[in-house]
């Protein structure tokens, strides 16, 4: 592979509704809870992981499913293996985001809220915007007489993320919408990515489609650059941006330990150890009004499982996880960046465990936008 570039993104244009079912099971033949599925504004990262890696693959040839990961223990063996084959050495997914481009300017957001979105623009302004979502109801069918089954009521509550650039766009006054979808940054040493470009890929459970699009550029880390240049202060907000992951088998010592206290867990573990950093001499590690969120999250869907002598689909573990949305207050870094592309907690090359720093000033005007 010719080493050409130090990183791309990749951007998923959406072709219908998007529908990102983070927890639970859904199926319309299923009753109760799991009769009604509601969309998160994003995909998990395991999602895009799995989607970049089989657009490589379909693009550029080869099998995802790979010999020297049979047997392995690695859950994500075969995704990340086709990365770094095909795409970048010591490839690194940050997001995903979702991305707006219009009149020459550019907003990046991350997840916020299970109904809105934390944004900046090239000029440093912050704001939260409201996803828009649609919900249709149906009734399961009998697949051999094609006739309504009594009781199999389902509800779909998706997003809309056509309106929602539509509202980003109006919220930061752009002229326009150039572009916009889900947004992965893809970090290391790079060769070309042209042939994945206008890929037609699907996400989540529903099978959305999506058109996928290469940008010669990394939008969240050049809008993070521009705003912290400008910044004072010695503190950063990190905003979490994807769920970190803190899966046994891969979490320090001083993390086991700590688990059953969400102050121990952060402080000794998430700033000092996992990330290495001290917590701001203001002394408040969480923001005046955020709140700590712990959850079981499952790693995805592995087609690519290897059981009973053969490859096999199934569910992946499951990883206690710090949900995002949120974020905390911790000394200011020069290399910041490498923080960023690095990731915190388990299997965060993948885009798990995404943090992003930003000035703690654009805590104010966040709270001024709150829904």
């Amino acid at each position: 592979m010719s080493l050409l570039v130090k990183g791309f993104s990749l951007l998923f244009e959406p072709l219908s509704f998007g529908n990102y079912k983070w927890q639970g099971a859904f199926g319309p033949s299923l009753r109760g809870p799991q009769a009604y599925s509601r969309s998160s504004p994003l995909p998990l990262p395991s999602t895009m992981a799995g989607a970049v890696a089989a657009a490589a693959i379909t693009a550029l040839g080869g099998n995802l499913c790979r010999d020297e990961c049979r047997g392995s223990s690695y859950p994500y063996c075969s995704v990340a293996g086709t990365l770094e084959e095909k795409l970048c050495r010591g490839a690194r997914l940050r997001g995903p985001f979702y991305y707006v481009e219009g009149g020459g300017s550019r907003v990046a957001c991350m997840y916020h809220t299970e109904n809105s979105l934390i944004c900046i623009d090239d000029s440093g302004k912050a704001g939260i915007v409201g996803v828009a979502q649609l919900q249709s109801v149906g009734i399961a069918l009998d697949s051999l007489s094609r006739s309504a089954l009594e009781g199999y009521i389902y509800t779909l509550l998706s997003v809309d993320l056509t309106a929602t650039a539509k509202r980003v766009a109006e919220r930061f006054e752009l002229p326009h919408v150039k572009r916009y979808g889900v947004l992965v940054e893809v970090h290391g040493e790079c060769g070309t990515a042209e042939r994945v470009d206008g890929a037609i890929v699907v996400l989540g459970g529903e099978q959305r489609p999506h058109r996928l699009h290469v940008l010669n550029s990394q939008p969240l880390t050049e809008l993070l650059k521009a705003v912290l240049e400008r910044a004072g202060g010695d503190c950063y907000y990190w905003h979490i941006a994807t769920p970190i992951l803190l899966c046994r088998d891969t979490m320090p010592e001083e993390c086991r330990e700590a688990l059953g206290s969400p102050r121990e867990l952060l402080e000794k573990c998430l700033v000092e150890k996992v990330m290495g950093l001290k917590p701001c001499p203001r002394g408040r590690l969480v923001p005046e009004g955020g709140r700590v969120r712990f959850s079981a999250i499952g790693l995805g869907y592995s087609h690519c499982s290897w059981h009973q002598g053969r490859w096999a689909g199934g569910k992946r573990k499951y990883c206690a996880a710090i949900m995002p949305g949120w974020g905390i207050i911790a000394e200011r870094v020069a290399d910041w960046e490498s923080w960023y592309v690095s990731g915190v907690g388990s299997y965060s090359q993948l885009g798990w465990g995404t943090i992003a720093p930003l000035p703690l000033d654009f805590l104010e005007s966040l709270r001024c936008t709150d829904e």
